[in-house]
């Protein structure tokens, strides 16, 4: 709106509902309710909740007698968020009925775009148009029939216009006049992102939290959590729309660098570990802190993703139309007049389409040669020596023999045996799964995450994993004592010895002993001190104690406090069974009700795992059917209950919408499912499925795609029997 040229004169009006929520008529909820087919029991239950409520005034500090209302929702109120939505159906219908009758014209950001009459969540509303006296008079008569229905009322003071590049002034004051409403520049924030680049918060505004803060009195703990939590979430916020520019990006880190450190007022402290490890996984051994401009980039990641991925989206249709994005993966999204936005995405665009790949559905869409549909693989064309006289504009379905498996002989001549094999473990197109469709590559069912966007970014900058880091991340106890842990792996703990290594230290020796080195290994081992302090063994205690001795030989050196070897280990103990008194959990044994009890009884069990040989690659599954007494069994049972040791295939079998997952593999198996009527997918541990374990590291030496056993093999009977032992349920 900001650059349309003369003659084309639209308005966007943003307005804000007096008391949004204490001035909804009941009668108004129940109307809208009954308009929406809601059924009379539960409309009167609704109803209920409303009108029952109660509500006193604080006078001069003594509350007042209880009394009720007789409009409004409570704020608070969890069925407040739906009963909204439903009330401003109302409006969103009177809309609609302008624009079908000629006399409200919404606006078009492009020829061929969706046209937009309004943006409405909850009571956040924008409204667009034509500014004209004639459209100006069909919205007032809108929002009059709506105020008058619902008992709502428009604030003018609140509510604001802005009109496009070419309206006239006159105009202008004309319409905002006879609305009451002011005209200005810049509408501002809805839900909480900003129409415009101009007046991006400045960095101290963005995180004036830190006002409020003291980071002296906060631990090293508290200060990282609440880094992760608060300040680096600030950011993250806009970058879901908008790209931060680099200088900004630097300054907030740098910001959040002093404060975890301790710094405070302007002033720096010493960083024990540098920024670069404290962005690596907590498995390389870093704190698993993202680069902000990084983190940015993994949003715009997104933004693309949708754009292949989501069409019918309102956002997508708007976007597409404006930029004139027919195809369904351009190699390139350049374009000479653009917005900011559009010209950092397609600067990205490079990173995107690497990680798009085409899941497959009925092979009609994408070429097989030229485009990217097998896992880590790329395209196949790279593959195929060169002149090689091929279609390369043919698609997937041409390598489907007749009866709907894979043209074995015909991938043989072309392609290698390791290729081959990756073709056949998916599912060949068929009509039945529907168009086919982009996929996020780096995720098993093919959705984006920002985890993984960003682990495409960073991964080959990041340090090897090892199990030390792994150790410390899953140690049982305070997360002070687990930090400190980290510093001491690190080898940044502030030792005499380390602090004379960096300059503002006179002595390395040690300050309780004299040991002419005082390094990590002599503060937790070798000094006199800490070896008093031997002898207990406990996980937990192990860190506390560890925490403890370096704390002891702080408070001598900057307090004068000097704990005796016996105060210390009392301390440590008592902090240790505090700990664990607090952060234990009873276990709960629940016996299942006795109706519950017996619904096992014509129910199989199917217990499943897989197996990966790490030098091959070949991988194999193998199962066990069981009865509920445990009993090997084989075939002729259609009530089902499947158990695996992977949480993974749990979750992803038991999320409904997965039936709509990118992953064809996926689809296949949960169509299959739902055209039973009885079955059932539950997790259980690794120890209760060895026999099915056992199995699927059989497959691995079987040439034959499948082979069942009328009895429980010889190398499997031992472990079936241990595995019956466990209850079945």
């Amino acid at each position: 709106m900001r650059s349309r040229k003369a003659g084309k004169n639209w308005m966007a009006i943003k307005l804000d509902l007096e008391k949004a929520y204490d001035g909804i008529s009941w009668e108004f909820i129940h109307v809208s309710l009954v308009a929406a087919g809601i059924p009379e029991g539960l409309r009167k239950v609704i109803m209920n909740a409303i009108s029952s409520s109660t509500m006193q005034i604080l006078w001069n500090g003594v509350p007042s007698r209880s009394f009720k209302s007789f409009r409004g929702i409570r704020q608070g109120c969890l069925l407040l968020p739906y009963l909204f939505v439903l009330s401003m159906e109302w409006l969103r219908n009177y809309i609609r009925h302008e624009i079908r009758m000629g006399r409200w014209h919404p606006i078009r950001l492009s020829r061929s775009g969706p046209d937009i009459s309004h943006l409405f969540f909850a009571d956040d509303l924008i409204i667009f148009g034509k500014a004209e006296m004639g459209q100006a008079h069909v919205l007032k008569d809108i929002l009059r029939r709506f105020c008058d229905l619902s008992g709502h009322r428009i604030s003018p003071m609140k509510s604001n216009m802005f009109f496009s590049k070419g309206v006239d002034t006159r105009l202008r004051d004309q319409i905002s006049q006879f609305f009451g409403f002011q005209k200005v520049l810049n509408l501002g924030k809805y839900l909480g992102y900003l129409f415009s680049m101009i007046g991006l918060p400045k960095v101290h505004s963005i995180l004036n939290k830190l006002q409020n803060w003291d980071a002296r009195k906060l631990s090293l703990a508290g200060r990282i959590t609440l880094a992760q939590s608060v300040l680096l979430a600030i950011p993250s916020y806009f970058m879901q729309s908008l790209v931060i520019p680099k200088g900004v990006c630097d300054e907030i880190e740098m910001i959040v660098r002093q404060f975890i450190w301790g710094g405070s007022n302007g002033k720096s402290k010493p960083a024990l570990v540098g920024w670069e490890s404290i962005c690596q996984p907590k498995t390389c051994g870093g704190l698993g802190l993202r680069y902000l401009q990084d983190h940015n980039t993994s949003f715009l990641m997104k933004i693309g993703f949708y754009l292949v991925s989501r069409k019918d989206d309102l956002c997508v249709r708007v976007i597409r139309s404006k930029y004139g994005w027919k195809s369904q993966l351009p190699e390139s999204i350049h374009r000479s007049h653009c917005s900011h936005l559009w010209r950092s995405l397609s600067k990205a665009w490079p990173l995107i389409s690497e990680n798009l790949l085409w899941s497959v559905g009925n092979g009609e869409t994408f070429r097989e040669w030229k485009d990217n549909w097998i896992p880590k693989v790329g395209p196949l064309l790279s593959y195929v020596p060169a002149h090689s006289r091929l279609n390369l504009d043919s698609t997937l379905k041409d390598w489907v023999l007749q009866e709907g498996s894979w043209n074995i002989d015909m991938l043989n001549i072309w392609l290698p045996e390791d290729i081959i094999k990756r073709i056949l473990s998916i599912p060949p197109p068929h009509p039945a799964e529907g168009d086919d469709r982009i996929i996020w590559a780096r995720t098993e069912p093919g959705t984006f995450t920002i985890r993984s966007a960003y682990r495409s970014l960073k991964e080959n900058t990041w340090r090897p994993k090892q199990d030390i880091w792994k150790t410390i991340w899953k140690y049982q106890g305070p997360q002070r004592v687990r930090l400190f842990l980290w510093l001491v792996a690190n080898q940044r703990v502030l030792t005499n010895s380390e602090r004379t290594r960096r300059g503002f230290g006179q002595s390395s020796a040690c300050s309780r002993c004299g040991h002419e080195v005082e390094d990590i290994m002599h503060v937790l081992r070798d000094c006199p001190t800490a070896k008093e302090d031997k002898g207990i063994t406990w996980s937990c205690l192990f860190g506390i104690l560890a925490w403890r001795l370096w704390k002891n030989r702080n408070l001598l050196i900057f307090q004068n406090i000097d704990w005796t070897s016996l105060e210390l280990i009392k301390s440590s103990l008592s902090w240790a069974q505090n700990f664990e008194a607090f952060n234990t959990s009873p276990k709960l044994n629940v016996t299942p009700p006795e109706h519950l009890q017996h619904r096992s009884e014509n129910w199989i069990f199917l217990f499943s795992d897989g197996v990966v040989a790490r030098d091959s690659g070949n991988g194999a599954a193998g199962g066990v059917v069981r009865d509920r007494n445990g009993n090997w069994v084989l075939g002729g049972y259609k009530k089902i209950k499947n158990r695996t040791d992977n949480l993974e295939v749990v979750r992803i079998l038991s999320t409904e919408d997965m039936a709509d997952s990118g992953s064809t593999l996926i689809r296949r198996v949960k169509r299959l499912l739902l055209s039973e009527d009885q079955w059932e997918i539950k997790h259980i541990p690794r120890e209760n499925n060895l026999s099915a374990d056992q199995m699927a590291k059989i497959g691995l030496y079987w040439q034959n795609s499948l082979r069942t056993f009328e009895a429980p093999p010889d190398m499997v009977a031992t472990i079936f029997q241990h595995d019956k032992t466990f209850n079945v349920s």
